[in-house]
Parts: C-alpha cells; structure tokens; sequence
C-alpha cells in the first residue's frame, strides 16, 4: 500500500499557539481515512494542511511524494476539498458547479453536461438553477462537492460532510463515497466528531491537536494510528 501523504514533526501554529502537533503520519492511496475527535481536536486543521493550503509552523509534508512546498498546479489539481461551511458564488447550484470546471479549461460544450452530472451524482434534488443564497447548509455542501467531483480528484477532502444532512441524505453520501473509494480508486478523507465511522479503512483520532490511540469501538475500520 503506497502513502499518499507523510507527515514529519509536523506542528501548525496560530499567533504563537500550537493547535496541532503530529509526530509522525501516513495517509495511503485508495482508502477512506476518517479524522474523528471532538470539536477543537484539530481535525479542520489537519484537513486545510492535506489541502496544501496551508504550510505547517514546522516539520514536512509529502505529498504524493514531493515536498509540500514544492507541489505546483498540476499536482494541486489532484485534490478536491469541501470545507465544513463552504462558500458559494452567487449564481444558482450549476452556475457553482460550472465555474469550477470554467476556471480548469473544460469546452464549454461539455460543462453543462458534467455540471448536471455531478449534481445529480451526490444527490441534489433541487432545481439546480435555485439561487445558491436560498440553500440549506446539506444542500450547500452537495453543491460544493459536486462542483470537486465534477473536476474528477484523484482525492477527496471532506470537512464533517454529513452534519446538515438528514439519515436518508447521508445514507445516500456515504454509499456514493464507499463506491468512489471501492471502484474508482479515489482516496478519501473525511473529518467527523463520530467515533464508530464504520465505513473507514483507517481510523486516526485526534485530542487536544494530538494524535491519540482510538478505541476500538469499530470491528470495520482496519488501522489506528496513535
């Protein structure tokens, strides 16, 4: 199994303060990794370094090999990331959709196309020219992930994906993330506050913005990283 990231001494600090202190990690290609701890445990941290939108106080990021701070576009382009509350242009659902695959070179004679795709592919099942300032929080974040799968990532970071989604909604998520996992081959990592993610192939629980040894509350889930 080969890592998709490495994490060395890494320490993020916010005006002096360390948030997140990770000794040593290894996230691997083609699996659903969960980030699970509670509020403040530095999930959302760890998730905005994975991103590469954030460089760590100290210590090394890989990144599919390369140095974090040496990644350039081409690489950048192989990660999709949805924040927990994410922003949204103003414009309808598929005018959101749209733009992502504008601003990534895609014919305009195939981006309506694949916008409408990837709407109906992560479940939105509202008008998609309903203005994006009349959605709901779940309905937001459909709209935010459709507009990363329709770019095809290679991987997936998600920022408690299921919080504003009712049980049959993220029912409905979790079987098109299991199936992106299984048989396209994405990896994935999501950030959750629920300890038993049953549908994860590693677990890596965090507390205080450290990594901790995880339960084992999940007969599922294969590894821990402590």
């Amino acid at each position: 199994m080969s890592a998709l990231y490495e994490l060395q001494g890494v320490v993020q600090r916010y005006r002096g303060q360390a948030v997140l202190t990770i000794p040593e990690l290894v996230i691997p290609r083609g699996r659903w990794t969960a980030l699970v701890g509670a509020n403040g445990a530095g999930k959302s941290t760890l998730l905005r370094l994975l991103a590469l939108v954030e460089q760590p106080s100290e210590g090394e990021i890989r990144f599919a090999g390369v140095r974090a701070r040496e990644v350039g576009r081409a690489l950048r382009r192989r990660i999709g990331w949805v924040m927990q509350q994410p922003y949204l242009l103003q414009g309808s659902a598929l005018d959101n959709v749209l733009l992502g695959l504008k601003l990534h070179g895609v014919e305009r004679r195939l981006r309506r196309r694949l916008a409408l795709a990837a709407l109906e592919e992560v479940g939105f099942g509202t008008d998609p020219e309903q203005p994006a300032a009349q959605l709901s929080g779940g309905q937001r974040q459909l709209v935010a992930l459709a507009r990363c799968l329709a770019l095809k990532p290679e991987v997936l970071l998600l920022d408690e994906p299921f919080n504003h989604l009712d049980v049959e909604a993220r029912r409905r998520l979790e079987g098109l993330l299991l199936r992106l996992v299984r048989e396209q081959g994405i990896s994935l990592v999501i950030s959750s506050h629920d300890r038993s993610f049953a549908l994860a192939d590693e677990v890596v629980a965090l507390a205080g913005g450290r990594p901790v040894t995880a339960p084992l509350t999940n007969a599922v889930a294969k590894n821990f990283y402590s």
